[in-house]
């Protein structure tokens, strides 16, 4: 049986809210900025991990990703949780789930902050080229027609099959 290190799960748990968020019917606001949170912190871990696959074992970053890793399942199992309430069950659940929610996501964005700083300590992101956009405050990589429509910040997972 093949080991999945924890950063891998992290990743997969992720992946995981950011397609249980879009069949959320009840606190979707609250399910959205979870999933922004995992949406900013993704991509940073994911090019770490494929540069370093061993993330996981250097030093104190099993502290972090165990951290983070907890945070997550929670957030899929409340995601997931939004996902099957009702109205009526939203009405005896007394707002017991938004508070849950709201503490979740103050956690895992404490969480996320944390992984995202030891990330780029141990693993920097590559230099980038400078070219003449840079000097204009545009992305180096986006050409200035693409860098003009707003839907460029989106982060699109591989679709699930």
């Amino acid at each position: 049986m093949e080991v999945v290190d924890v950063v891998q799960k992290c990743i997969n748990l992720m992946e995981a809210i950011y397609y249980a968020q879009q069949d959320a019917r009840a606190y979707r606001m609250h399910c959205h900025d979870i999933t922004r949170i995992v949406c900013k912190l993704w991509p940073t871990i994911v090019e770490a991990h494929q540069r370093n696959p061993n993330l996981s074992a250097a030093g104190g970053a099993e502290e972090i990703f165990e951290t983070l890793k907890t945070e997550l399942e929670s957030a899929l199992m409340v995601v997931n949780k939004c996902c099957a309430l009702t109205q009526f069950d939203k009405l005896l659940d007394q707002g017991q789930t938004k508070r849950t929610l709201t503490m979740i996501r103050e956690n895992l964005f404490m969480c996320a902050r944390e992984a995202y700083t030891y990330t780029m300590r141990v693993c920097p992101p590559r230099a980038r080229r400078r070219s003449a956009s840079s000097s204009s405050g545009r992305h180096p990589e986006i050409p200035s027609s693409v860098a003009a429509e707003p839907s460029i910040g989106l982060i699109r997972f591989a679709d699930p099959q």
